[in-house]
């Protein structure tokens, strides 16, 4: 076996977005130490995944995401050398990285080379290997591999939105006008109407509409910029073919759902309809004038509301409200289900 499941997600955090303090990792000093004796490359760094981090300022999902992978490993399995050295060949072929990782550069990234790309490899579903460390990747690694592959799943099913988004990225580096926190504009980009109203709408609009489809958007913005950097430096596609490969060995009934998105407009009309169906619900002697109404889209059809203000639930008006909703329903999508808030009129 070249390599395995442990080196392709150690790779994907490679060139992830800028921390806020500039960071380097240093080279192993005894790279050709790195595998422990009669073990393969994967089963090692699985085995020795930390229970502590490297880098406490990034040990948070809200401000690592792909980097908690990076900063959970040994130092010495950690770096560039081990890498060449178990790979034989370059890693990258251009950019600001060379003896350590440099993540703090804001106009160039890492571009790999193709041949490392090519050395990357995953065990079979049912050999030792996998066998023997499919409860870490359930442990540590399943939540990014996810993330991984819905954001990629959304990039092949709307190619226009990540056109859009991957040229103005392109732009701004190639200007040398990449702004530090750009990466932040992905944060909802799974959300059903990212890709129609992007930055131009407000936050607000986010909170209240499906949010980051709960699809962690701090992890999502750093994923969505790796897909993005591989665009560019052509190997897109092959670490692709790297994800769906690992996905076949060990989360194989993720990929055998079939990628279907969120309708936007489907999911507008059943707000419209609880909202018109509501005003049934009003009570001149209720305690309040406005109620908070908290409502689930679900990937099966189904939408449910829950009355968040506690002067009436319980109420027959809350139950009323929350009736009027449940009798909506969406177009089924595959995903996790989608969260919503409005504030509804009482009186």
């Amino acid at each position: 076996m070249r390599s395995g499941i442990g080196f392709l997600l150690f790779v994907l955090g490679c060139s992830s977005n800028p921390p806020s303090t500039p960071t380097t990792s240093k080279p192993a000093t005894s790279p050709s130490a790195v595998v422990t004796r009669g073990a393969s490359i994967a089963e090692t760094v699985l085995r020795e995944y930390q229970s502590e981090s490297r880098c406490p300022e990034v040990d948070d999902q809200k401000k690592g995401g792909i980097r908690t992978l990076w900063c959970h490993l040994p130092a010495a399995r950690a770096s560039l050398a081990v890498l060449r050295d178990a790979s034989g060949t370059a890693v990258f072929k251009s950019g600001p990285h060379k003896d350590a990782l440099v993540l703090d550069a804001t106009s160039e990234f890492g571009h790999y080379d193709p041949a490392f790309v090519r050395w990357l490899d995953v065990p079979a579903r049912g050999s030792p290997a996998q066998i023997a460390t499919q409860a870490v990747y359930d442990a540590k690694l399943s939540p990014l591999a996810e993330i991984f592959w819905r954001t990629l799943q959304k990039i092949e099913n709307d190619k226009a939105c990540f056109e859009k988004e991957r040229q103005a990225y392109a732009d701004s580096i190639a200007k040398k006008a990449l702004p530090r926190d750009y990466y932040e504009r992905w944060f909802y980009f799974m959300n059903p109407w990212f890709c129609e109203k992007g930055t131009a709408a407000p936050n607000e609009f986010y909170f209240e509409n499906a949010y980051d489809a709960q699809v962690n958007g701090h992890v999502t913005k750093s994923v969505v910029g790796f897909w993005m950097r591989r665009s560019l430096d052509g190997t897109q596609a092959a670490f692709a073919e790297g994800l769906k490969k690992l996905l076949a060995a060990y989360e194989p009934d993720l990929l055998a759902v079939a990628w279907k998105a969120p309708d936007p407009r489907s999911l507008e009309r059943a707000l419209e309809g609880g909202i018109k169906a509501s005003l049934a619900c009003k009570d001149p002697s209720a305690p309040i004038d406005k109620v908070y109404v908290a409502i689930t889209m679900h990937a099966d059809g189904k939408v449910d509301a829950w009355i968040k203000s506690p002067a009436v639930k319980g109420t027959r008006s809350a139950a009323c409200i929350e009736k009027a909703f449940a009798a909506q329903s969406v177009a089924p999508f595959e995903g996790h289900s989608l969260p919503f808030t409005r504030t509804l009129p009482l009186k």
